[in-house]
């Protein structure tokens, strides 16, 4: 066994007995013993983190339309330990054909340790090519010693959403297709406005998350690596300018202070995007549901008009990017109906983003539609919300005219050395940062030297 799984394990207080607590299979259906129901259907066991209530439809669609083949849907609670405990499932040969997974950092964990099965053999007998259907960048992020071990269903990509009563107020155009990051921190100055706790800033990010952004986006993939993974590249400029850039923006006051976040517990994203439904701040960086799902509940009423704007880029001309991330499904290596399993999978992934995808207001990742009643039910549910422009979502998000180029997120790497240790590590730093207890070029330079230490005692 892969002796940093094991210790994760251990370090998470994982106790032996806790994977019997997890194998509660007492609402399944009575099995034969060989992954079979009583009444000679194919089982396949699924396990993700979204409740119940919330796959019900997916589950009881895939049964009623699969005569031979009965899925059985396990949550698994989506708290800070959840990796731990699949992992200790996982390795107790645990009843399991599918699984949610959490990062690149434990695919290729799980991948060394013999845990997931690799697809490409799949896709080859349904005569599926793996970057025609789900694209380049999810293709390479998802390849591990030549073979893909995950399967994805939901994008997060990125653009801004911003309260168009708030411009109005300041007298600020809207945003438009183009825009610059410099042009981003001047219009969040301009919208900021009051004092105290009545103050309107232009911008509210979590800084441990939104520090990274313009980096992300200027180095690309395996931005935090050298690039043979020797060591952190958290010497590249892009990093320190692009802390410097969110720092600047708190100091001047167009950014929330990160020390006002605890007593409304913003820490939590969706306690942050309440507060923008509020009227708190003008500007956010969002996936799509922030704006179709989060900004449709009773809670986050509103009476304002929300637009939408494909992100800012570093000088006018530059080609468009996006923040790229996705959520994907892996098949275990000991599961007893491995071609079931799969079938399962492309369902999921390609066949039914309707039931599967849009029901989480994601965008599905698959490059197609199966059907136009396919693609008008996962445009009306994700891209569609009152006070919002159904074509300006479109647009902003998904825009073939546009050529919005794909940049994977921080965390989804070819690369993995030490990578849940380094984020650790980052957060840690950037915290310090903006409570004013270190400045960012000392946040950047113990960030590096203790990554590249991280990196050093993984090898």
């Amino acid at each position: 066994m892969n002796k940093k799984l094991l210790s994760m394990i251990l370090a998470g207080g994982i106790a032996a007995g806790m994977i019997t607590g997890c194998g509660d299979f007492s609402d399944a259906p009575d099995t034969s013993g060989g992954g079979k129901t009583a009444d000679g259907k194919t089982e396949v066991i699924f396990y993700h983190w979204t409740p119940v209530p919330e796959m019900e439809l997916m589950e009881k669609t895939f049964n009623e339309t699969h005569d031979d083949i009965h899925l059985t849907y396990k949550p698994i609670p989506d708290s800070p330990d959840a990796m731990i405990k699949m992992n200790t499932m996982l390795m107790a040969n645990e009843p399991m054909d599918v699984t949610s997974q959490w990062s690149t950092d434990h695919l290729q964990l799980r991948v060394e340790n013999n845990l997931l099965e690799g697809l490409d053999q799949y896709f080859e007998k349904n005569d599926l090519d793996y970057e025609e259907v789900f694209g380049a960048a999810a293709s390479e992020i998802t390849t591990v010693n030549g073979d893909h071990y995950s399967m994805p269903y939901a994008n997060k990509m990125f653009a801004v959403m911003y309260n168009k009563s708030i411009f109005d107020e300041a007298g600020v155009d809207y945003p438009q297709e183009g825009w610059t990051w410099d042009e981003f921190d001047e219009i969040a100055k301009k919208v900021s406005s009051g004092e105290g706790v009545n103050r309107v800033y232009g911008t509210c990010f979590m800084p441990k998350e939104a520090w990274y952004y313009r980096a992300g986006l200027k180095l690309g993939l395996n931005a935090m690596y050298k690039e043979d993974g020797s060591a952190s590249n958290f010497d590249d400029p892009a990093f320190l300018e692009s802390l410097q850039w969110l720092y600047d923006l708190q100091e001047a006051g167009a950014q929330k202070p990160f020390n006002e976040f605890a007593e409304a517990s913003l820490d939590a994203q969706a306690n942050r995007i309440a507060l923008f439904y509020q009227g708190g701040y003008a500007m956010d960086i969002v996936a799509t549901y922030p704006v179709s799902n989060w900004g449709s509940l009773p809670d986050n009423a509103h009476d304002f008009e929300v637009g939408v704007v494909t992100l800012p880029v570093e000088k006018k001309g530059d080609p468009l990017q996006t923040i790229y991330e996705f959520s994907d499904l892996s098949m275990v290596a000991n599961s007893k109906n491995k071609d079931a399993a799969f079938e399962f999978m492309k369902w999921y992934c390609i066949e039914r983003p309707d039931v599967c995808v849009a029901e989480k207001y994601m965008q599905p990742t698959a490059s197609y539609f199966p059907t136009e009643e396919i693609e008008k039910t996962c445009i009306d549910k994700i891209y569609s919300c009152d006070g919002v422009s159904t074509e300006e979502m479109l647009h902003a998000y998904t825009s073939p005219e546009s050529e919005i180029a794909r940049v994977p997120g921080l965390k989804f790497t070819t690369i993995a050395t030490a990578q849940s240790e380094i984020v650790g590590e980052m957060d840690k730093q950037i915290e310090q940062v903006f409570f004013n207890e270190k400045t960012p070029e000392e946040a950047i330079n113990d960030l590096k030297a203790n990554a590249d230490e991280l990196i050093a005692k993984a090898k």
